[in-house]
């Protein structure tokens, strides 16, 4: 079963060619080029397993769209990304709930290794809660 990856950079580019090479890697991959795109795909039902989040966005920031997707779609693990991840906001993506956080330029292994373990981080929680639901 694929990994279902939402993308979310107000770099289109970035997000094209990223969403390009984990394609190739069999990764389901959606695309959103703001915070409040992300929202509205995971408020919409879109099957999401991690969100790559972009820390720098025009409108709503990655540290504000972390913590609302934590708030209401706490299953959804979440992988942070940045050109300027001070040791504060570091700190603060960690408080918020993102799995990991990465800087940018970012090494396309490191990548996959972090969806990786934030994919088998939200199998876990969901298996655990299904669980809870039916005993």
């Amino acid at each position: 079963m694929a990994v279902n990856v939402l993308l979310t950079d107000d770099e289109e580019g970035f997000v094209d060619a990223v969403a390009r090479r984990l394609g190739k890697r069999g990764y389901a991959i959606q695309r959103a080029h703001s915070g409040r795109a992300a929202l509205e795909t995971l408020d919409n039902g879109a099957e999401v397993d991690v969100v790559v989040l972009d820390v720098r966005m025009g409108g709503i920031d990655g540290l504000e769209t972390l913590h609302l997707i934590k708030t209401a779609h706490p299953d959804v693990e979440v992988v942070m990304l940045s050109a300027y991840g001070t040791p504060l906001c570091v700190l603060e993506s960690r408080r918020w709930g993102a799995r990991k956080f990465l800087n940018k330029p970012v090494d396309l292994d490191e990548l996959v290794e972090a969806i990786d373990e934030a994919a088998e981080a939200c199998t876990a929680r969901r298996a655990r809660t299904a669980q809870k639901v039916e005993g």
